[in-house]
């Protein structure tokens, strides 16, 4: 009896599982793909930490621009789940995103910047340390 739930159940359940995956993945809505409003904001963002800042090395830049680049995708990616939602709602559900991504952004800039730099952002930000 264990023998046949071995050889005959597991992969009869193992193959109902993986092809269950499957039918997941065929769902995946597509990547967003990157577009030029998408680089000349993140471009203007990361401009705008460098001059806050006093200037960026090049790694920081490089570094920068790649997190802005990220926050583009996403933001493009939930309007794109959101379209079909009432405008109230899109609205509302935003506040949140919006506060996941500067929450996002701190962070990544905390892992950046060099301790002055954080300094001046966060003194134009009107954080306190």
């Amino acid at each position: 009896m264990i023998a046949m739930f071995k050889t005959r159940i597991v992969p009869l359940l193992a193959a109902t599982f993986l092809s269950l995956g499957g039918l997941q993945a065929q769902e995946r809505v597509e990547p967003v793909q990157d577009t030029p409003e998408m680089r000349e904001k993140a471009l203007a963002r990361t401009e705008a930490v460098g001059t806050t800042v006093g200037g960026l090395n090049a790694e920081q830049e490089e570094k920068v621009m790649d997190m802005y680049m990220q926050v583009e995708r996403h933001l493009a990616a939930i309007a794109e789940r959101m379209s079909h939602q009432p405008e109230a709602d899109r609205n509302a559900d935003m506040k949140h995103v919006y506060a996941s991504v500067d929450a996002f952004e701190q962070r990544q800039l905390n892992e950046i910047l060099t301790e002055g730099q954080l300094d001046q952002w966060k003194a134009a930000l009107g954080q306190q340390e």
